[in-house]
Parts: structure tokens; sequence; C-alpha cells
């Protein structure tokens, strides 16, 4: 079971990341599509400025993630690899419904708080019990 857990963690994270990898190319149809043709230039630079903004962030989540997974400290965790799992699956398809459908620009930031914070802040915990606190077995 543990050697599905770390594939199918990793395969997620992967995908997670590939979609947020994709919005780059396509979170200026988001931002077009969110105002109306009398809105100003300066707010639909603003709204890209802080949609890319939130990608910038999710992809700092990532390498958290990815430190997790590469380092060993957490893949051997089957609790925490389903928590992983759960939460990159779904901001996989969320991340995935946004390019496809031409969501808002806005939904991103809500995805990004609800799928990479969780996880990023779980490794920052466990690498913390791990490394400084030496309360967790590496």
């Amino acid at each position: 079971m543990q050697d599905y857990l770390i594939s199918a963690r990793f395969l997620t994270t992967i995908g997670h990341l590939t979609a947020l990898l994709l919005i780059f190319s396509s979170i200026e149809n988001n931002v077009e599509k969110s105002f109306s043709d009398s809105s100003s230039s300066e707010e639909k630079s603003r709204a890209y400025e802080a949609s890319i903004a939130a990608l910038v962030i999710g992809i700092g989540c990532f390498l958290f993630d990815f430190y997790g997974i590469f380092s060993g400290s957490t893949i051997f965790s089957p609790t925490i690899n389903m928590i992983q799992i759960f939460f990159h699956f779904i901001g996989s398809i969320f991340l995935s419904w946004l390019i496809t459908e031409t969501w808002h620009y806005k939904a991103l930031w809500p995805i990004i708080i609800s799928c990479n914070f969780p996880t990023a802040i779980i490794e920052c915990i466990m690498i913390l019990s791990i490394y400084v606190f030496k309360t967790a077995v590496y």
C-alpha cells in the first residue's frame, strides 16, 4: 500500500504543478474575461499582477512539497501522503477548471490558499519537528 501512496503522491504533485504552470500562459485570458471593455488598463494590470503573485506563491509552496518528497522527510508517512494526495488532486481539478472554463481571475487565490497552503504548512511542520525540535523520527 505504501508503494502506491508514494507513487500517487508524486504523480498528483506533478499534475498539480503542471496545472499551475499552465496557468501562466492562460491567466491573461482569465483577466480579460473578468473585465468589461470599458475597464481601464490599470485595473487589468493590477489584476494580472495579483494573479502572477498567487502563482508565484503557489510555486513557492511546491518547493516545500518537493523538499519533503526528495529529502525523504515525509515520503514514508502514510497519513501525510494521503493528505498530500487529497489536496493536490483537488488543486489539480480546480486549476484545470480554471483554465478550461476561463474562470474569473479572483478564483485563483482561494484555490492556492485552500490547496497549496495546507500542503506547504504540513511540510514545514514536519521539517521543523524532524530537524529543529527533534520530536519526529526521520
